[in-house]
């Protein structure tokens, strides 16, 4: 089992949630944080205004598709099956929204404890429902899975991997932490002449870590918004972590 060492306090004041880029730390550069959605839900909500961006047309599409159309790959037991239809045929209907970042709590969010002082507009959740949006967007409850099998639509990844260059963040060259799995990589387009900082953490042998590497990833981001938000202490957290560090230009 990998264990965690968080990063040395530093005194420097650090950056206004940016990243900088070159050695010689004369660039400062808008970084935006990539992270996978939460299975795990709290419920309930209250009114709230309700997300709107580049990708509502296609979730709409999605959500009209739900009223009909049972998701598949979510539940092998019938009854749990109705009760998640029915969550899921409800979701443009409900007034029961709550910010993304009060709204997951699995064990990712858990440890990366989000609060109002984090840079809640540039850290993005790459979800089945949502495609993608930031944390600080408000949400109903939702059970949806990336492999889900949705009427008309097929497979959500498919749907998103489609449709997810429209929104803001994906159709202009910029700079990324990515701390998504493998798979929701697949789906993501990112822009021609992006940078993305890759991260995986590994166990003693050098090899991907599951469930446990879902605790290491909140807290090796909450050090990277606790600190001087730079390119040596992106590496130096990565070390600490056990984890590796690719870099990809597109």
């Amino acid at each position: 089992m990998n264990s965690y060492a968080p990063a040395p306090a530093r005194d420097k004041k650090r950056l206004a949630y940016s990243l900088v880029i070159n050695t010689n730390q004369t660039t400062v550069t808008l970084m935006y944080i990539l992270l996978p959605s939460s299975e795990a839900k709290a419920i309930g909500g209250t009114s709230m205004q309700p997300l709107q961006d580049e990708l509502t047309p296609f979730r709409n599409i999605l959500s009209n598709e739900l009223l009909h159309s049972k998701a598949t790959n979510l539940s092998k037991n019938p009854n749990n099956a109705e009760l998640i239809h029915k969550l899921n045929s409800e979701i443009s209907s409900s007034d029961q929204l709550m910010p993304i970042w009060q709204r997951y709590q699995g064990v990712v969010y858990r440890n990366l404890n989000l609060t109002t002082n984090d840079p809640l507009d540039l850290i993005y959740l790459c979800s089945p429902y949502l495609g993608i949006a930031a944390a600080n967007t408000n949400i109903p409850n939702y059970k949806l899975s990336f492999n889900s099998n949705i009427g008309d639509i097929g497979k959500l990844s498919n749907f998103w991997a489609k449709n997810l260059s429209s929104h803001k963040i994906l159709s202009r060259e910029g700079v990324f932490l990515d701390l998504l799995t493998n798979s929701q990589r697949l789906i993501l387009p990112y822009p021609r002449g992006s940078t993305v900082y890759q991260v995986d953490f590994l166990n003693n042998d050098r090899k991907l870590i599951g469930h446990f590497g879902k605790e290491i990833k909140g807290k090796f981001l909450r050090d990277f918004l606790s600190y001087d938000l730079s390119l040596s202490m992106l590496e130096t957290l990565t070390s600490l972590s056990n984890a590796k560090l690719t870099l990809k230009r597109f």
